[in-house]
């Protein structure tokens, strides 16, 4: 196999999707996340927020593609009580 020569643009190309990725992987500010219910976007807002023990299962519903009816009434329980409006 041959070494493959890159140009600077090529380069400059492959360092921004390398960016994008390692921005998204670490949650950083730079790259907005798409949901797919807006209910996460909300549910990203306000996680600090959110009692400690059930953290690790809010950023799960964040991730998810697809949540059932009961999964999306979680996440607004969650979202209100963070917020204090009364549930």
């Amino acid at each position: 196999m041959g070494y493959r020569f890159y140009t600077s643009r090529e380069y400059a190309k492959l360092n921004a999707v390398d960016a994008r990725r390692r921005a998204m992987a670490m949650g950083g500010p730079e790259i907005k996340r798409r949901y797919a219910y807006p209910v996460q976007a909300v549910l990203a807002e306000v996680i600090n927020q959110i009692p400690a023990d059930r953290q690790d299962l809010a950023r799960m519903f964040m991730r998810m593609g697809k949540l059932s009816p009961k999964q999306i009434a979680a996440c607004q329980r969650w979202i209100d009580r963070a917020k204090g409006i009364a549930a």
